[in-house]
């Protein structure tokens, strides 16, 4: 199947993406026979395609080393600023979102969580206001979530595997 969709991909002159790169092209190192076989394929399809194929990672530690080579370009993505929290959370946060009165943007915006975050804790906070058929989502809520997201971040940047230059780098 993967060489199915790099070939329709360049017969159609399409852009492929692979959002979560380090959930196909772990590091083959820590995976079994079978696995890294399959690895070893689509390492062989990327090098091999003439197209554009854009990788998405937030673990690019857990990536196999051989695919840094077959690679024209890394971008990294630094996490959002204060200001751009706020702009996040206001964003995301529905307007219909009935909100406890010391809950504000700008107040969830002090801990420094990525967009894909904020969306989680948004949502994670909203359903235990919910299970506690609470009218507002509370402080309290957000603080819960944010918490778990947290830890959440600090076990996804862990690679005891790769140095911490690798770590660093971000598609």
């Amino acid at each position: 199947e993967i060489e199915k969709a790099f070939k329709y991909a360049k017969d159609n002159d399409l852009v492929l993406m692979l959002d979560e790169a380090d959930s196909f092209i772990g590091d083959r190192k820590h995976l079994g026979m079978i696995l890294g076989s399959e690895i070893n394929t689509l390492l062989t399809q990327i090098e091999k395609f003439e197209g554009i194929l854009i990788l998405t990672t937030n673990q690019i530690g857990h990536l196999d080393p051989a695919l840094e080579r077959r690679l024209a370009l890394i971008v990294e993505f630094k996490n959002p600023s204060l200001e751009e929290r706020v702009a996040i959370w206001k964003r995301l946060i529905p307007k219909k979102m009935p909100l406890a009165k010391d809950v504000s943007p700008e107040t969830l915006a002090e801990d420094k969580l990525t967009g894909g975050f904020i969306k989680n804790v948004l949502l994670h906070a909203a359903r235990l206001a919910a299970i506690e058929g609470s009218k507002s989502v509370k402080k309290e809520h957000f603080d819960v979530a944010i918490l778990r997201a947290k830890e959440s971040q600090q076990q996804r940047w862990r690679c005891p595997h790769k140095s911490t230059a690798q770590s660093r780098l971000a598609l």
